[in-house]
C-alpha cells in the first residue's frame, strides 16, 4: 500500500501502485536490481536488509518519474506485528530533486570560483554544513603550510589552525553570518606548525535550500601577512623612531599599490570571463559528456533553446561528418587529463552545418581527478567555406591548364612528326631550308618540354 502523497510524488495514483512490484510500477531495472558499475545497490538489496531487521536511511535515492530521474531522501524500517515478528517494511520518502539540483549548481559554482581564485593567487574553500565536510583548494593548503593529502578536513580542524586568541571570534563571526544570512568577512591570524603566524582575510557566502536550511558555504582566504606586517612595521617605526610624515606616507602608498594591484587582478579576471563568454562558444559537461551549462553563443550557433541543450550530450549537434575513431581519440585525450584541440563540423537544429575550432579541457578537483569537462569553441565556418572556395578555384584552374596544354601539344606533335618524316624519308632540301627545319625542330622540342612540364605540374596539383 502507499499513501496519496507518495503516489503523487512519483506521478501515479494509489490505484496504479497497489499490488504492483517495483518493475510493474515502472521503475528502471537497474534501480530495482542494482548496478555495481554505477554503485547502485538496488531496491531489492535494501528491502532484504530491512526485512532482516535493519533500519536503512538513504540520503539520496534515484527513481525514474515520468521518464526522468528524480531523487528522494528515504528511510526504510521493518514493519512488525504485536509479537514483534517482521511482516513487511515501511518506507518514508521525500522528494529532494530540487534540493539536489541546488547542491549540484553550488558545486559547479565552487569549482569555477576555485579556478578563478587560483589565477588570482587566492585560496578557495567550501563547507558542507550537512555533512561537516570541508574542502580546500591547493592554495589554502599552501597558506596553512600543511600536506595536500592524508588530511581529514572538518570545521573543527580548521578552527584548530586558527590562532587561539582569534578562535572564538572567528567561530562566532561565521555562525552569526550563517544565522543572519549575511556575508562572512573577517581578518584573523593562523598559527602554523612551527609557531609562525600568518594573517588572512577570510570571506564566504552561505547557500540555503528551499526550506531556508543552510547547506553549503563557499569562500576565499587570502594571505595578507605581507600587508599586515607592513602595517605593523609602520606603527612600530612610527613609535620607535618617530618616523617622518613622508616615510609614513611612503608605507601607506605601498599598501595602496598592493591593494590596487589586487583589485586590478580581480577586474582583469572578470574582464577575461566576460570576453570569453561573449566571444566563444562555451559548455561545461559532466564526465559522461552530459551538458550541465552552456552560454548564449552555443544557443545562437546551434539554433537550440537553452532548455533543449541542458541535460543532453553533444550528439545533439553531431553532423555525422567525423569518424568514430576521431571521437574515440578525442575522448581518450581528455579522459587522460590532457587538452584536445581540433576542428569539428556540427549540425544546427535547422539542419544547417557549421564549423568550430574546439578546445576541450578536463576540469580537475583538488586531488587532480577529472570530474567535468570545459569546452571552448570558436566559429570558423566562414574560414572553412573560404578554404573550400579556394580549393575549388584551384582545381578548376588546374583542370584548365591541363586541358589547354594538351590542346597546344597536338599541333606541336604534328610539326615534330613532319620533321621526323622528312629525316626518315631522306627528302632532299636545300642547306638553308635544312637550317630552318633544325631551328623549328629545336623550338618545337623546347615548347613540348615546357608543355610537358605544365602537364606534370597540373597532374601533381590535381592529385594533392
Amino acid at each position: 500500500m502507499c499513501n496519496t502523497a507518495f503516489a503523487q510524488a512519483v506521478g501515479k495514483s494509489p490505484e496504479q501502485l497497489m499490488g504492483k512490484t517495483d518493475i510493474e510500477a515502472g521503475w528502471l531495472p537497474e534501480l530495482v536490481y542494482g548496478n555495481p558499475e554505477k554503485g547502485i545497490k538496488g531496491y531489492i538489496h535494501d528491502d532484504k536488509a530491512v526485512l532482516n531487521g535493519e533500519t536503512i536511511t538513504i540520503p539520496v535515492e534515484p527513481a525514474n518519474i515520468n521518464g526522468k530521474i528524480e531523487f528522494f531522501e528515504t528511510i526504510k524500517l521493518p514493519l512488525k506485528d504485536k509479537s514483534q515478528t517482521i511482516i513487511g517494511l515501511v518506507a518514508v520518502a521525500r522528494n529532494i530533486t530540487e534540493r539536489k539540483k541546488s547542491e549540484d549548481k553550488i558545486r559547479e559554482y565552487a569549482a569555477r570560483l576555485g579556478e578563478a581564485q587560483r589565477l588570482a593567487k587566492l585560496g578557495s574553500w567550501s563547507f558542507n554544513l550537512q555533512t561537516n565536510e570541508l574542502q580546500w583548494s591547493d592554495e589554502v593548503y599552501r597558506i596553512f603550510e600543511i600536506p595536500f593529502k592524508n588530511t581529514i578536513l572538518t570545521y573543527e580542524y580548521f578552527l584548530e589552525k586558527v590562532h587561539p586568541d582569534d578562535r572564538e571570534m572567528v567561530d562566532k563571526a561565521y555562525h552569526d553570518a550563517v544565522v543572519s544570512r549575511t556575508k562572512y568577512d573577517i581578518i584573523h591570524r593562523v598559527l602554523l606548525n612551527d609557531d609562525r603566524i600568518k594573517f588572512v582575510n577570510d570571506q564566504c557566502e552561505t547557500f540555503y535550500d528551499e526550506n531556508n536550511i543552510p547547506i553549503l558555504s563557499i569562500g576565499t582566504i587570502q594571505d595578507i601577512t605581507a600587508s599586515k606586517e607592513a602595517e605593523q612595521r609602520i606603527v612600530e617605526q612610527n613609535k620607535a623612531l618617530n618616523a617622518s610624515e613622508e616615510e609614513l606616507r611612503q608605507h601607506l602608498e605601498e599598501l595602496k599599490v598592493a591593494q590596487s594591484a589586487l583589485q586590478e587582478q580581480k577586474l582583469y579576471l572578470e574582464a577575461i570571463t566576460r570576453s570569453l563568454d561573449n566571444s566563444a562558444i562555451v559548455t561545461i559537461t559532466d564526465k559522461q559528456g552530459v551538458i550541465l551549462k552552456a552560454n548564449h553563443k552555443f544557443c545562437e550557433i546551434s539554433k537550440y533553446e537553452m532548455h533543449e541543450i541542458i541535460g543532453q550530450d553533444h550528439s545533439i549537434v553531431n553532423s555525422g561528418h567525423h569518424s568514430k575513431s576521431f571521437w574515440r581519440e578525442m575522448w581518450q585525450t581528455i579522459a587522460g587529463g590532457k587538452t584536445w584541440y581540433g576542428e569539428v563540423k556540427n549540425k544546427a537544429k535547422d539542419g544547417s552545418y557549421y564549423w568550430v575550432y574546439t578546445i576541450n579541457n578536463p576540469i580537475l578537483d583538488a586531488e587532480g581527478n577529472t570530474y567535468q569537462y570545459l569546452s571552448i569553441r570558436f566559429d570558423i565556418t566562414a574560414q572553412k567555406e573560404a578554404e573550400e572556395k579556394v580549393w575549388l578555384k584551384n582545381e578548376q584552374l588546374t583542370e584548365i591548364a591541363y586541358i589547354q596544354s594538351h590542346i597546344l601539344r597536338r599541333p606541336l606533335a604534328n610539326i615534330l612528326g613532319l620533321i621526323q618524316l622528312i629525316e626518315m624519308e631522306k627528302i632532299e632540301v636545300g642547306e638553308e631550308l635544312n637550317t630552318y627545319l633544325n631551328l623549328l625542330l629545336q623550338a618545337a622540342k623546347e615548347t613540348d618540354e615546357v608543355l610537358h612540364d605544365i602537364v606534370h605540374k597540373a597532374n601533381h596539383v590535381m592529385n594533392e
